[in-house]
Protein backbone atom coordinates (compact mmCIF):
# COMPACT_ATOMS: atom_id res chain seq x y z
CA UNK A 1 0.00 0.00 0.00
CA UNK A 2 1.27 3.55 -1.02
CA UNK A 3 1.55 5.43 2.11
CA UNK A 4 1.87 9.07 -0.01
CA UNK A 5 -1.14 8.33 -1.76
CA UNK A 6 -2.87 6.53 0.86
CA UNK A 7 -3.06 9.73 3.32
CA UNK A 8 -5.34 11.39 1.38
CA UNK A 9 -8.17 8.73 1.53
CA UNK A 10 -7.51 9.30 5.12
CA UNK A 11 -8.11 13.06 4.86
CA UNK A 12 -11.11 12.77 2.91
CA UNK A 13 -12.18 9.97 5.50
CA UNK A 14 -11.99 12.90 8.39
CA UNK A 15 -13.41 15.98 6.22
CA UNK A 16 -16.43 13.57 5.46
CA UNK A 17 -16.82 13.55 9.25
CA UNK A 18 -16.89 16.81 9.77
CA UNK A 19 -19.09 17.70 6.93
CA UNK A 20 -22.12 15.60 8.18
CA UNK A 21 -21.46 16.88 11.60
CA UNK A 22 -21.90 20.29 10.67
CA UNK A 23 -24.70 19.61 8.16
CA UNK A 24 -27.05 17.79 10.21
CA UNK A 25 -26.62 20.91 12.44
CA UNK A 26 -27.17 23.75 10.67
CA UNK A 27 -30.03 22.52 9.20
CA UNK A 28 -31.74 24.03 11.89
CA UNK A 29 -30.92 26.97 11.68
CA UNK A 30 -32.83 28.18 8.60
CA UNK A 31 -36.03 26.15 9.95
CA UNK A 32 -35.42 28.00 13.73
CA UNK A 33 -39.31 29.75 13.66
CA UNK A 34 -40.82 26.00 12.22
CA UNK A 35 -38.60 24.48 15.33
CA UNK A 36 -39.87 26.46 18.03
CA UNK A 37 -43.66 27.06 16.95
CA UNK A 38 -43.76 23.37 16.07
CA UNK A 39 -42.96 22.34 19.61
CA UNK A 40 -43.37 25.66 21.36
CA UNK A 41 -40.05 26.32 22.43
CA UNK A 42 -37.91 29.51 24.05
CA UNK A 43 -34.59 31.01 22.37
CA UNK A 44 -32.67 29.41 25.22
CA UNK A 45 -34.58 25.74 24.09
CA UNK A 46 -33.88 26.03 20.31
CA UNK A 47 -30.27 27.16 21.53
CA UNK A 48 -29.72 24.13 23.52
CA UNK A 49 -31.52 21.74 20.33
CA UNK A 50 -28.93 23.75 18.18
CA UNK A 51 -25.78 23.01 20.37
CA UNK A 52 -26.78 19.28 21.16
CA UNK A 53 -24.48 17.96 18.90
CA UNK A 54 -21.60 20.05 20.77
CA UNK A 55 -22.68 19.22 23.98
CA UNK A 56 -21.07 15.59 24.13
CA UNK A 57 -17.24 17.57 23.57
CA UNK A 58 -17.80 19.66 26.50
CA UNK A 59 -17.35 16.33 28.73
CA UNK A 60 -15.25 13.76 26.87
CA UNK A 61 -13.24 15.81 24.55
CA UNK A 62 -10.15 15.21 26.72
CA UNK A 63 -11.38 11.54 27.25
CA UNK A 64 -11.54 11.02 23.18
CA UNK A 65 -8.14 12.55 22.96
CA UNK A 66 -6.68 9.81 25.42
CA UNK A 67 -8.42 6.95 23.91
CA UNK A 68 -6.93 7.91 20.16
CA UNK A 69 -3.66 8.21 21.71
CA UNK A 70 -3.78 4.93 23.22
CA UNK A 71 -5.58 3.04 20.59
CA UNK A 72 -5.99 4.80 17.59
CA UNK A 73 -8.68 6.60 15.86
CA UNK A 74 -10.02 4.02 13.02
CA UNK A 75 -12.22 1.80 15.58
CA UNK A 76 -13.73 4.85 18.34
CA UNK A 77 -14.46 6.70 15.36
CA UNK A 78 -16.48 4.41 13.64
CA UNK A 79 -18.55 3.16 16.73
CA UNK A 80 -19.61 6.56 17.34
CA UNK A 81 -20.73 7.04 13.34
CA UNK A 82 -22.62 4.09 13.40
CA UNK A 83 -24.47 5.78 16.98
CA UNK A 84 -24.71 8.81 14.94
CA UNK A 85 -26.29 6.65 11.96
CA UNK A 86 -28.82 5.91 14.26
CA UNK A 87 -29.22 9.15 16.11
CA UNK A 88 -30.06 10.37 12.61
CA UNK A 89 -32.06 8.10 11.50
CA UNK A 90 -34.22 8.77 15.05
CA UNK A 91 -34.64 12.39 14.32
CA UNK A 92 -36.90 11.43 11.21
CA UNK A 93 -39.22 10.40 13.77
CA UNK A 94 -38.71 12.63 16.56
CA UNK A 95 -42.17 13.74 17.89
CA UNK A 96 -41.09 15.22 21.12
CA UNK A 97 -38.14 17.89 22.23
CA UNK A 98 -36.74 15.15 24.54
CA UNK A 99 -36.28 12.37 21.91
CA UNK A 100 -35.28 15.08 19.26
CA UNK A 101 -32.26 16.20 21.35
CA UNK A 102 -31.48 12.60 22.44
CA UNK A 103 -30.88 11.72 18.48
CA UNK A 104 -29.22 15.13 17.98
CA UNK A 105 -27.04 14.91 20.89
CA UNK A 106 -25.44 11.26 19.88
CA UNK A 107 -24.00 12.66 16.79
CA UNK A 108 -21.72 15.18 18.55
CA UNK A 109 -19.70 11.83 19.69
CA UNK A 110 -18.37 11.39 16.16
CA UNK A 111 -17.79 15.49 15.80
CA UNK A 112 -16.26 15.21 19.32
CA UNK A 113 -13.80 12.30 18.46
CA UNK A 114 -12.79 14.31 14.77
CA UNK A 115 -12.89 17.47 16.59
CA UNK A 116 -10.68 16.60 19.56
CA UNK A 117 -8.70 14.31 17.50
CA UNK A 118 -7.92 15.27 14.13
CA UNK A 119 -4.59 16.58 14.56
CA UNK A 120 -3.56 13.46 16.05
CA UNK A 121 -4.89 11.74 13.32
CA UNK A 122 -3.57 13.82 10.44
CA UNK A 123 -0.14 14.14 12.33
CA UNK A 124 0.50 10.26 11.71
CA UNK A 125 -0.01 10.82 7.93
CA UNK A 126 1.34 14.38 7.33
CA UNK A 127 4.08 16.27 8.56
CA UNK A 128 3.16 19.28 10.87
CA UNK A 129 3.47 21.81 8.64
CA UNK A 130 0.88 19.50 6.25
CA UNK A 131 -1.17 18.70 9.25
CA UNK A 132 -2.03 22.47 10.00
CA UNK A 133 -3.40 22.54 6.70
CA UNK A 134 -5.00 19.65 6.79
CA UNK A 135 -6.75 20.55 9.86
CA UNK A 136 -7.45 23.69 8.28
CA UNK A 137 -9.35 21.57 4.89
CA UNK A 138 -11.18 19.33 7.26
CA UNK A 139 -12.78 22.87 9.34
CA UNK A 140 -13.47 24.05 5.69
CA UNK A 141 -15.84 21.06 4.97
CA UNK A 142 -17.46 21.69 8.40
CA UNK A 143 -18.28 25.16 6.85
CA UNK A 144 -19.25 24.38 3.65
CA UNK A 145 -21.33 22.30 5.22
CA UNK A 146 -22.94 25.15 7.64
CA UNK A 147 -23.33 27.14 4.05
CA UNK A 148 -24.89 23.86 2.07
CA UNK A 149 -27.27 23.19 4.66
CA UNK A 150 -28.36 27.00 5.45
CA UNK A 151 -28.77 27.61 1.62
CA UNK A 152 -31.05 24.48 0.74
CA UNK A 153 -32.86 23.59 4.04
CA UNK A 154 -35.25 25.96 2.94
CA UNK A 155 -35.60 24.76 -0.40
CA UNK A 156 -36.76 21.54 0.82
CA UNK A 157 -39.99 20.01 1.04
CA UNK A 158 -40.68 19.71 4.72
CA UNK A 159 -38.05 19.45 8.13
CA UNK A 160 -38.25 15.75 7.99
CA UNK A 161 -37.26 15.50 4.28
CA UNK A 162 -33.92 17.37 5.20
CA UNK A 163 -33.22 15.01 8.14
CA UNK A 164 -33.70 12.23 5.40
CA UNK A 165 -31.21 13.65 3.60
CA UNK A 166 -28.43 13.70 6.78
CA UNK A 167 -29.38 10.22 7.83
CA UNK A 168 -28.60 9.31 4.21
CA UNK A 169 -24.91 11.14 4.11
CA UNK A 170 -23.92 9.62 7.50
CA UNK A 171 -24.43 6.31 6.24
CA UNK A 172 -22.50 6.66 3.30
CA UNK A 173 -20.14 8.39 5.41
CA UNK A 174 -20.53 5.42 7.97
CA UNK A 175 -19.42 2.68 5.37
CA UNK A 176 -16.50 4.79 3.79
CA UNK A 177 -14.46 5.07 7.10
CA UNK A 178 -15.05 1.73 8.02
CA UNK A 179 -13.56 0.72 4.49
CA UNK A 180 -10.60 2.85 4.26
CA UNK A 181 -9.50 4.55 7.23
CA UNK A 182 -6.47 3.43 8.49
CA UNK A 183 -3.96 4.06 11.61
CA UNK A 184 -1.09 5.17 11.05
CA UNK A 185 0.51 1.84 13.13
CA UNK A 186 -1.20 -0.03 11.72
CA UNK A 187 0.23 0.89 7.90
CA UNK A 188 2.97 1.24 7.14
CA UNK A 189 4.72 -0.21 10.23
CA UNK A 190 8.46 -0.22 8.43
CA UNK A 191 8.52 3.24 7.37
CA UNK A 192 7.06 4.28 10.67
CA UNK A 193 10.22 2.51 12.25
CA UNK A 194 13.07 3.89 9.44
CA UNK A 195 11.14 7.28 10.30
CA UNK A 196 11.52 6.67 14.33
CA UNK A 197 7.81 7.58 14.68
CA UNK A 198 5.86 5.74 17.71
CA UNK A 199 9.75 5.21 19.10
CA UNK A 200 8.67 7.27 21.93
CA UNK A 201 8.68 5.67 25.17
CA UNK A 202 5.17 4.88 26.66
CA UNK A 203 4.05 6.81 29.86
CA UNK A 204 0.89 6.73 32.22
CA UNK A 205 -2.45 8.11 31.61
CA UNK A 206 -2.02 10.83 34.16
CA UNK A 207 1.64 11.77 33.54
CA UNK A 208 0.15 12.43 29.96
CA UNK A 209 -2.63 14.85 31.72
CA UNK A 210 -0.01 16.26 33.66
CA UNK A 211 2.11 17.57 31.11
CA UNK A 212 -0.14 18.60 28.73
CA UNK A 213 -1.43 20.34 31.66
CA UNK A 214 1.42 22.34 32.38
CA UNK A 215 1.52 24.04 28.84
CA UNK A 216 1.19 27.54 29.05
CA UNK A 217 0.68 27.54 25.56
CA UNK A 218 -2.10 24.52 25.25
CA UNK A 219 -4.49 26.51 28.14
CA UNK A 220 -3.85 29.99 26.43
CA UNK A 221 -5.18 28.92 23.22
CA UNK A 222 -7.88 26.74 24.43
CA UNK A 223 -9.48 30.06 26.20
CA UNK A 224 -8.73 31.72 22.66
CA UNK A 225 -10.46 29.45 20.60
CA UNK A 226 -13.57 29.08 23.17
CA UNK A 227 -13.83 33.09 22.68
CA UNK A 228 -13.40 33.17 19.62
CA UNK A 229 -15.39 30.68 18.67
CA UNK A 230 -17.67 31.28 21.34
CA UNK A 231 -18.57 34.34 20.03
CA UNK A 232 -19.42 32.98 16.07
CA UNK A 233 -21.14 30.25 17.11
CA UNK A 234 -23.43 32.07 18.61
CA UNK A 235 -23.92 34.84 16.51
CA UNK A 236 -24.64 31.81 14.04
CA UNK A 237 -26.97 30.26 16.44
CA UNK A 238 -29.12 32.73 15.74
CA UNK A 239 -28.36 34.69 12.71
CA UNK A 240 -31.72 33.14 10.76
CA UNK A 241 -33.98 34.41 13.37
CA UNK A 242 -31.92 37.70 13.87
CA UNK A 243 -32.26 38.56 9.78
CA UNK A 244 -36.20 37.82 10.11
CA UNK A 245 -36.40 40.28 12.76
CA UNK A 246 -34.30 42.87 10.17
CA UNK A 247 -37.28 41.69 7.47
CA UNK A 248 -36.15 39.14 5.61
CA UNK A 249 -37.98 36.14 4.91
CA UNK A 250 -37.07 32.69 5.40
CA UNK A 251 -35.36 31.57 2.52
CA UNK A 252 -33.31 34.87 2.37
CA UNK A 253 -31.99 34.40 5.82
CA UNK A 254 -31.01 31.22 4.69
CA UNK A 255 -29.48 32.47 1.73
CA UNK A 256 -27.45 35.43 3.66
CA UNK A 257 -26.67 33.23 6.55
CA UNK A 258 -24.26 30.97 4.03
CA UNK A 259 -22.25 33.82 3.65
CA UNK A 260 -20.96 33.51 7.30
CA UNK A 261 -20.15 30.06 6.43
CA UNK A 262 -18.77 30.61 3.14
CA UNK A 263 -16.22 33.36 4.96
CA UNK A 264 -15.43 30.28 7.67
CA UNK A 265 -14.59 27.86 4.47
CA UNK A 266 -12.29 30.32 2.80
CA UNK A 267 -10.81 31.38 6.32
CA UNK A 268 -10.01 27.69 6.94
CA UNK A 269 -8.46 27.15 4.04
CA UNK A 270 -6.57 30.72 3.67
CA UNK A 271 -5.60 31.56 6.91
CA UNK A 272 -3.57 28.72 8.03
CA UNK A 273 -1.19 29.24 4.16
CA UNK A 274 -1.43 32.85 5.24
CA UNK A 275 0.41 31.87 8.94
CA UNK A 276 2.76 29.23 7.29
CA UNK A 277 4.22 31.67 5.19
CA UNK A 278 4.50 34.64 7.33
CA UNK A 279 5.90 33.12 10.34
CA UNK A 280 3.67 35.80 12.52
CA UNK A 281 0.98 33.15 13.89
CA UNK A 282 0.19 36.04 16.96
CA UNK A 283 0.28 39.00 15.23
CA UNK A 284 -2.00 37.40 12.62
CA UNK A 285 -4.12 36.05 14.20
CA UNK A 286 -4.54 38.96 16.87
CA UNK A 287 -5.57 41.08 13.89
CA UNK A 288 -7.68 38.94 12.37
CA UNK A 289 -9.65 37.80 15.43
CA UNK A 290 -10.01 41.66 16.41
CA UNK A 291 -11.21 42.52 12.73
CA UNK A 292 -13.86 40.12 13.01
CA UNK A 293 -14.93 40.77 16.38
CA UNK A 294 -15.00 44.43 15.41
CA UNK A 295 -17.32 43.07 11.70
CA UNK A 296 -20.04 41.19 13.85
CA UNK A 297 -20.55 43.73 16.25
CA UNK A 298 -21.60 46.17 13.06
CA UNK A 299 -24.07 43.51 12.00
CA UNK A 300 -26.14 44.81 14.36
CA UNK A 301 -26.78 48.26 12.54
CA UNK A 302 -26.05 47.47 9.03
CA UNK A 303 -29.60 47.61 6.98
CA UNK A 304 -30.23 44.41 4.63
CA UNK A 305 -28.32 44.75 1.49
CA UNK A 306 -25.25 43.72 -0.34
CA UNK A 307 -22.98 45.31 2.44
CA UNK A 308 -24.56 42.84 4.95
CA UNK A 309 -23.85 39.86 3.19
CA UNK A 310 -20.06 41.34 3.07
CA UNK A 311 -19.82 41.84 6.81
CA UNK A 312 -20.77 38.41 7.46
CA UNK A 313 -18.68 37.01 4.76
CA UNK A 314 -15.56 39.02 5.74
CA UNK A 315 -16.43 38.30 9.97
CA UNK A 316 -16.69 34.70 9.15
CA UNK A 317 -13.51 34.45 7.36
CA UNK A 318 -11.76 36.22 9.73
CA UNK A 319 -12.82 34.53 12.79
CA UNK A 320 -13.21 31.57 11.34
CA UNK A 321 -9.87 31.35 9.86
CA UNK A 322 -7.99 31.63 13.71
CA UNK A 323 -9.68 28.31 14.71
CA UNK A 324 -7.80 25.64 12.94
CA UNK A 325 -4.04 27.78 13.57
CA UNK A 326 -5.10 26.94 17.27
CA UNK A 327 -6.33 23.22 17.28
CA UNK A 328 -2.93 23.23 15.62
CA UNK A 329 -0.52 24.21 18.27
CA UNK A 330 0.22 21.04 19.95
CA UNK A 331 1.88 20.31 16.90
CA UNK A 332 4.18 23.38 17.37
CA UNK A 333 5.48 22.10 20.88
CA UNK A 334 8.16 19.51 20.86
CA UNK A 335 6.93 19.01 24.52
CA UNK A 336 4.05 17.49 23.62
CA UNK A 337 5.28 15.26 20.78
CA UNK A 338 3.72 12.54 18.96
CA UNK A 339 2.57 10.25 21.73
CA UNK A 340 0.64 13.47 23.57
CA UNK A 341 -0.57 15.45 20.48
CA UNK A 342 -4.23 13.45 20.80
CA UNK A 343 -4.82 14.03 24.43
CA UNK A 344 -3.26 18.24 24.14
CA UNK A 345 -5.90 18.50 20.72
CA UNK A 346 -9.03 16.88 23.44
CA UNK A 347 -8.04 19.39 25.70
CA UNK A 348 -8.02 22.46 23.48
CA UNK A 349 -11.45 20.85 21.80
CA UNK A 350 -12.82 20.97 25.49
CA UNK A 351 -12.43 24.78 25.71
CA UNK A 352 -13.87 25.37 22.14
CA UNK A 353 -16.99 23.49 22.32
CA UNK A 354 -17.32 24.70 26.36
CA UNK A 355 -17.69 28.06 24.34
CA UNK A 356 -19.66 27.24 21.50
CA UNK A 357 -22.32 25.45 23.80
CA UNK A 358 -22.35 27.49 26.90
CA UNK A 359 -21.53 31.17 25.60
CA UNK A 360 -24.56 31.38 23.58
CA UNK A 361 -27.09 29.76 25.25
CA UNK A 362 -26.07 30.24 29.22
CA UNK A 363 -24.63 33.83 28.63
CA UNK A 364 -25.37 35.62 26.20
CA UNK A 365 -28.83 34.72 25.13
CA UNK A 366 -29.50 35.49 28.75
CA UNK A 367 -28.00 38.47 28.83
CA UNK A 368 -29.23 39.81 25.65
CA UNK A 369 -32.86 38.67 26.96
CA UNK A 370 -34.80 38.72 23.61
CA UNK A 371 -32.70 42.00 22.48
CA UNK A 372 -31.04 40.78 19.13
CA UNK A 373 -28.66 44.20 18.79
CA UNK A 374 -27.25 43.60 22.12
CA UNK A 375 -27.24 40.20 21.68
CA UNK A 376 -24.93 40.49 18.32
CA UNK A 377 -23.08 43.40 20.18
CA UNK A 378 -22.05 40.74 22.45
CA UNK A 379 -20.99 37.85 19.99
CA UNK A 380 -18.32 40.24 18.68
CA UNK A 381 -17.16 41.54 22.55
CA UNK A 382 -16.36 37.67 23.27
CA UNK A 383 -14.65 37.03 19.81
CA UNK A 384 -12.82 40.16 20.20
CA UNK A 385 -11.63 39.40 23.77
CA UNK A 386 -10.58 35.63 22.16
CA UNK A 387 -8.18 37.70 19.77
CA UNK A 388 -6.64 39.29 22.80
CA UNK A 389 -5.62 36.36 24.48
CA UNK A 390 -3.72 35.33 21.27
CA UNK A 391 -1.20 37.80 22.26
CA UNK A 392 -0.31 35.89 25.48
CA UNK A 393 1.06 32.88 23.55
CA UNK A 394 4.98 32.68 23.38
CA UNK A 395 7.32 34.08 20.85
CA UNK A 396 8.34 31.03 20.00
CA UNK A 397 5.56 30.19 18.08
CA UNK A 398 5.86 32.38 15.34
CA UNK A 399 8.45 30.53 13.87
CA UNK A 400 7.60 26.66 14.75
CA UNK A 401 8.03 24.04 16.93
CA UNK A 402 8.83 24.96 20.96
Amino acid sequence: MNSKRYKYLILAALCMVGFISMFCQYQMQPMANEIKSTMSLTDSQYSALFTAPMAPAIFISLICGIIVDKFGGRWPMFLSLVLGTLGLWGRVFATSYGTLYLCIFVVGFAATFGNSSNAKMFGGWFSPAESSVCIGIYMAFGALATAAATATTPHMPSLKAAYIVSAVIITFVTVFWFLFYRDRRAVGRQEEASAGIGAEKKEGLFATIKVVLRQKDILLAGFADMLLYGGLQSLSVFLGIILMEKGMSQSQAGATSAFVAVGMFVGNLMVPWIVGKSGKMRRTLCCFGAAGGILTVLVAFIPNGMLLKVVLLCGGLLIGGCVPVLMSVPLRLKSIGVQRTGTAGGLIATFQLLGAVVIPTYVISRIAAGNYTLFVILCGCFSIAGAALIGFLSRSMEVGKV
